[in-house]
């Protein structure tokens, strides 16, 4: 996971960076992702079988439209739609089930780009770190060994109760900064930490998880599992996307956009749908 993560985290870096404000780099985004959407779809479905699907929908709607006046056609007609119905979306399984693979995998670096936004200059943050259960917080030494472009703010907070020790940070100067933490004993950890009014990656967690967890925070490595740091995660405010005064959550402007451009690219690329 770790090395496709790399991968897709490689290509969607490569798109974005070109971008200084959200809008342009989402539909950007969304016009990959369609093209992308669609060269699968053409590649795994076929075409005939969904003309001849889509086709007898059309049909059974029509049937509906034209014996509206005979009730015993409207009545069954109903049916007939709904098995037409189901057999064009059978027609469209194959390419779907390619389909989502590759869509969750860009959403979720996508995440890193529109979910939060970076840290304002002077603006705080809360730092947690989690150590592995069972791990002895009061026993245990954690400290902020080094950091760039932050400032710390409090000295460690420790929270027995969930095996955590919190710091308040505060964005020092824009630009891509860090914090390393360290438990002693241990090799200290970088977690990242962007800071600035510009359109940044952003790294909310760096995780020791799983396989999940690895897929939903892709934008850094994992925590090697031998150390006693299950999480680091910084609390950064949520990213708003703006539209005529209306706050726009990114997921709904997203799938939106790349379904207007998937229509109005499929006859261009071949795509029967």
């Amino acid at each position: 996971m770790q090395y496709l993560n790399l991968l897709t985290g490689a290509l969607i870096d490569a798109l974005m960076r070109p971008f200084s404000r959200p809008w342009p780099a989402l539909a950007a985004a969304a016009a990959v992702t369609a093209v992308l959407m669609l060269l699968i779809v053409r590649a795994t479905s076929s075409p005939a079988a969904i003309r001849r699907a889509k086709n007898r929908l059309t049909a059974r709607v029509l049937e509906l439209v034209l014996f509206r006046h005979d009730a015993a056609v409207s009545f069954t007609a109903g049916g007939r739609i709904l098995a037409a119905n189901f057999a064009y979306l059978g027609a469209l399984t194959v390419p779907l089930a390619f389909s989502i693979v590759p869509c969750m995998l860009l959403l979720a670096q996508l995440a890193s780009w529109f979910e939060f936004r970076p840290l304002r200059v002077g603006e705080p943050a809360l730092l947690e770190v989690k150590l592995r259960d069972g791990a002895p917080v009061t026993e245990r030494r954690v400290s902020l060994s080094g950091f760039e472009g932050v400032r710390v703010d409090t000295a460690a907070l420790r929270v027995p109760a969930l095996s955590e020790f919190d710091w308040r940070l505060r964005g020092d100067r824009p630009g891509p900064g860090w914090v390393e933490i360290t438990v002693e004993g241990e090799a200290p950890l970088r977690k990242e930490i962007a800071v600035g009014d510009g359109f940044y990656k952003v790294s909310r967690r760096k995780t020791a998880g799983g396989v999940w967890e690895t897929f939903l925070h892709p934008a850094e490595p994992p925590i090697d599992r031998t150390s006693s740091i299950e999480r680091i995660e910084v609390r950064y405010p949520m990213r708003t996307l703006d539209l005529g005064g209306w706050e726009i959550n990114w997921v709904v402007a997203f799938l939106v956009l790349a379904v207007g451009f998937g229509l109005v690219l499929r006859r261009p690329l071949g795509v029967q749908l």
